[in-house]
């Protein structure tokens, strides 16, 4: 779930379901939400009752999130709960290519 707008591209209920803040803020008051976080202004969240079916099923969930997320999700799952941290080699290769340089 997220609070921002859609991006050309994005499907709703592919990408991700986008809901208004009033929606989002119900979620939360609810605890309809496994983890959330706002991030540069936007809310994102993920649904407790679909990730719930999906493990009723035997089935595992892969998340994709920050470290807030996963702070959330450890403090519920515990036990259940295998988490990776995966870091850049360096700082140097998260910056975007120099386009005035050769190749």
């Amino acid at each position: 779930m997220t609070t921002r707008p859609r991006r050309p591209a994005e499907v709703h209920g592919k990408h991700y379901h986008f809901i208004d803040a009033a929606r989002f803020d119900n979620m939360v008051k609810n605890n309809e939400l496994l983890e959330w976080a706002e991030v540069f202004g936007n809310r994102y969240g993920t649904p407790r009752k679909l990730v719930e079916q999906t493990l009723e099923q035997g089935r595992d969930v892969l998340f994709d999130l920050d470290w807030q997320g996963t702070q959330q999700l450890r403090e519920q799952a515990q036990n259940d709960l295998v988490s990776v941290f995966v870091l850049p080699p360096s700082v140097q290769s998260l910056a975007p290519p120099d386009p005035c340089a050769g190749p």
